[in-house]
């Protein structure tokens, strides 16, 4: 990550339902120089792309 382009960072807690059982996962979304990086730690995971819907989208959605 680059620390000139990396401007906010927002971090949030998500709930998701995986059959009986309730989760809590962490999202953490940056813009680092032109793109938008999500990161999931408690599963190891990041992608990265144009847009920051797009980023949501994928992160939650695999």
């Amino acid at each position: 990550m680059s620390s000139t382009g990396t401007s906010n960072i927002y971090v949030t807690k998500t709930h998701f339902v995986f059959g009986d059982k309730m989760t809590n996962l962490t999202a953490i979304l940056y813009k680092d120089d032109d793109m938008y990086v999500a990161e999931c730690p408690e599963v190891g995971t990041f992608s990265q792309g144009e847009t920051l819907t797009t980023e949501v989208i994928k992160k939650f959605n695999s």
